[in-house]
């Protein structure tokens, strides 16, 4: 490839003989007698010093800035070391320095190569940064690529060591370690095993830019291993009286960003059958799916990182029963009456229960508030576990002063402490054996009769937490601990084929003006991934690009306020999405909502005093919240069990459009009025109806719906009549906005793109003059929300 040279050789550096030191000289006149001593050494100073070599790895190549990069070595297993010679901590009065070797070390999951890497100047072999490096790729025989994984960076000084991992590109800043160093840096990243010809595999580098930059010959021999044949679809495949038949396997990606790499995530879904003594049994699902591949590689099936030259790779599944299934007597532990402990209060049982083969042990249950457990806890280390639950925060906490504990001590004499911290009761248990042939699960009625909300098992150590959400006036519960053996089940199917991502650069600030001043002179904000982190931009035509948050958080969701004065838009800088308030020049910034769960995607009422978002709470659950702009007074308006998502507020006031899934599990438009009643379905094609868009008069709606493979844009009345479809791009379509001067703001990403961004395009609501305005850096993850015209006139 033209621009990159490589080779594998030694390298000789030539260095300048060393000059005297000014104080030796002035030793050497006042020394007297000790100059006897010194001479030895003002002689071999004084006299030219021999050229010393550098060894350059393996392997080099020039990069486009001059630089070389080194593959320093490759090691295989599952521990690796790589020896490095490095100055040791100069003596105070030597004038030289004499050189040690150390180690660094990493390990890989499985038996994996880890490839070492250094980044040197040219003339001096000194050590430089790795600020550029992104990620890299390695070619199997067939042309596939695999990208490399657990990156990590170690850096040396004269005094000492010090390492830093994790980040990609491998940011030194946060070391105080900038441009160069003078000790050694060593970057390092795993690979998957990779079936190929040769002793050698070809390793492609990539910048901060997702440029290429490098192409290297990795010295790697594939390890020896069969060649699996796969069945042919349909697959089926017995486990007791339970067939299971795979109908199709399909590869997908998921995209997210970690330390500004957009990182990608290929994933496999399997279309499963069940049937059970000659009828289907739709209780059963894969609890968890494994894979392999001959090579050695394994992994889950949401994160698919084998060689995807192999055959056929292997699939492990995990079957169970829901909860709604029907189970023996054998598989059941009922536990009535247990007393609802009070705030801050516990209530202890310590029953244990064989069951399927299981020992479990029923500690008791805690209140709301803060309370405390002692010698519960069997493993008798300490550790602690935060998260939600319910849309409320919860944490607990095991400590201990010992390293061991006896199996069970009674309250107050133990040396573990368990604390937990809940605005939800709760109940525990314990488990003999972490075994991977049970699944246990628990259910709960209360007193009066009615079902109880439960969430779990969160296991921390050897306990086991249930959350449960009572009713109000609930006195005592009867719970019902379900134990059932897992099912395994193997297959062995042919891999799917992944859509493989377009890479594409940001364009220069005056030409996404020019675009944009060629269709009209309204201002556009959006959430952008033009900076790698996700910001709000606003677009003029005249000045061009604004980033209005320039913030390390992702910021996304935004909307203008009716007079054009105030944005609301979604931030996780507290470590979740909340909804933030912000002057339109991104000055003044206000957090108005601060909750657990996740707010997105907020529409303002025509007024400026409300907000209506999604919010996320128990779990998955859906609703649409109504809050006034200072973050007072927040309700519930849709109370819902379906998920409802994406609102927009009617430009007249009166109505909110959202979509819902409470007609069945596909995605439908609704409309009701701005309190939350008179909900109307208005959906009249099926399936995938989301983000809908007011249009200025609030007599049309814009939204996304399926059609054909794709997800495009629809028009319809507000009352669903007169549908039609508008865009026929393919690929993905969506996050409409509708602008004052009627233009349909959207984001498009075309199919086989994987990024979590697309391009911003404009058209008309007729079809015509549709146009690319920005290209692939506006954000479409998870609460992304739509574009937004400027309200003025």
């Amino acid at each position: 490839m033209t621009g990159f040279r490589t080779g594998v050789a030694s390298r000789t550096v030539r260095r300048r003989a060393g000059r005297v030191s000014p104080w030796i000289l002035v030793l050497a006149v006042a020394g007297g007698m000790g100059l006897l001593f010194l001479l030895p050494a003002v002689i071999m100073l004084l006299l030219p010093q021999e050229e010393t070599s550098a060894e350059w790895g393996i392997a080099r190549a020039e990069l486009p800035d001059g630089t070389i990069l080194v593959l320093e070595d490759v090691t295989v297993g599952t521990g690796h070391m790589l020896e490095v010679t490095v100055p040791n901590q100069r003596p105070p009065m030597l004038p030289w320095q004499g050189l040690e070797t150390q180690q660094i070390r990493t390990s890989t999951m499985n038996e994996q190569p880890v490839i070492w890497l250094s980044r040197r100047d040219p003339e001096t072999a000194r050590h430089l940064d790795f600020d550029w490096w992104l990620y890299s790729v390695a070619e199997d025989s067939n042309g596939g690529e695999l990208e490399d994984s657990n990156a990590g960076l170690n850096y040396i000084y004269s005094s000492g060591s010090g390492s830093t991992s994790g980040s990609r590109p491998l940011s030194m800043t946060r070391s105080g370690i900038t441009g160069s160093s003078d000790g050694i840096l060593i970057a390092h990243s795993s690979l998957p095993q990779i079936r190929h010809e040769g002793d050698s595999l070809r390793l492609k580098f990539y910048n901060a830019d997702d440029e290429l930059v490098a192409e290297l010959d990795v010295p790697h021999v594939t390890p020896p291993a069969p060649v699996w044949e796969p069945d042919a679809l349909p697959i089926t495949a017995e486990a007791g009286d339970l067939k299971v038949t795979i109908a199709g396997v399909s590869g997908r990606v998921d995209t997210w960003t970690s330390d500004k790499r957009v990182v990608v995530r290929p994933r496999v879904d399997f279309d499963l059958e069940f049937e059970r003594n000659g009828e289907p049994a739709p209780h059963w699902y894969a609890r968890s799916t494994n894979l392999a591949d001959a090579l050695g590689n394994e992994c889950g099936s949401w994160d698919c990182r084998l060689s995807t030259g192999e055959a056929a790779w292997k699939v492990s599944m995990q079957l169970v029963r829901r909860d709604e299934a029907t189970f023996a007597e054998d598989e059941i532990w009922e536990l009535p009456g247990l007393p609802l402990p009070g705030d801050d209060q516990q209530h202890l049982v310590g029953q244990t229960e064989t069951i399927q083969g299981l020992d479990v042990t029923f500690e008791g249950a805690g209140g709301r508030g803060t309370t405390s457990f002692q010698g519960l806890e069997r493993s008798g280390s300490g550790m602690t576990y935060s998260g939600s639950v319910f849309g409320k925060r919860f944490r607990i906490e095991n400590t201990t002063a010992h390293s061991s504990v006896p199996a069970r001590t009674p309250p107050g004499s133990g040396v573990v402490k368990t604390t937990v911290e809940s605005e939800f009761p709760f109940v525990m248990f314990n488990r003999s054996t972490r075994s991977n042939i049970h699944n246990v699960s628990l259910a709960a009625v209360d007193d009066q009769g009615r079902s109880v909300k439960t969430h779990g098992p969160t296991q921390v150590g050897t306990l086991w937490f249930w959350f449960i959400q009572p009713e109000e006036g609930a006195q005592s519960l009867d719970l019902k601990v379900v134990v059932q053996k897992v099912r395994q089940i193997e297959f062995f199917v042919a891999p799917p084929e992944f859509p493989r991502p377009r890479h594409l650069r940001p364009l220069p600030n005056a030409e996404l003006a020019r675009r944009l001043s060629e269709a009209t002179a309204r201002p556009l904000m959006y959430a952008s991934r033009r900076t790698h982190d996700v910001e709000i931009m606003r677009l003029d035509p005249g000045s061009g690009l604004t980033n209005l948050t320039n913030s390390p958080a992702s910021d996304s969701g935004c909307a203008w306020s009716p007079d054009g004065s105030r944005i609301a838009f979604a931030s996780d800088r507290t470590g979740s999405l909340e909804l933030y308030v912000m002057n339109a020049d991104g000055s003044e910034l206000v957090q108005v909502t601060d909750f657990a769960g996740v707010d997105r995607t907020p529409t303002w009422s025509p007024d400026g005093k409300q907000l209506c978002f999604t919010r996320t709470i128990e779990g998955n659950n859906w609703e649409l919240f109504r809050i006034n702009a200072d973050g007072t007074d927040p309700v519930n308006l849709t109370n819902h069990p379906a998920a409802d998502a994406d609102p927009a507020w009617s430009p007249d006031g009166s109505r909110i459009a959202f979509t819902s899934t409470r007609d069945g599990r596909s995605y439908w438009l609704y409309v009701m009025d701005a309190d939350g009643s008179n909900v109307q379905k208005v959906s009249e094609t099926p399936s995938g109806h989301v983000y809908p868009a007011w249009s200025p008069d609030s007599r049309q709606l814009v939204f996304t719906g399926q059609v054909d493979g794709a997800s495009e844009l629809f028009i319809c009345d507000s009352n669903g009549s007169n549908e039609r479809q508008l865009t026929k791009l393919g690929g993905l379509n969506s996050l409409a906005a509708w602008s004052p001067d009627d233009w349909i703001a959207f984001v498009h990403r075309a199919e086989g793109d994987l990024h979590e961004q697309g391009s911003i395009w404009v058209i008309r609501p007729d079809g015509r003059d549709a146009k690319e305005i920005v290209p692939f850096e506006a954000y479409i993850g998870s609460g992304a929300g739509r574009p937004a015209w400027h309200p003025g006139p």
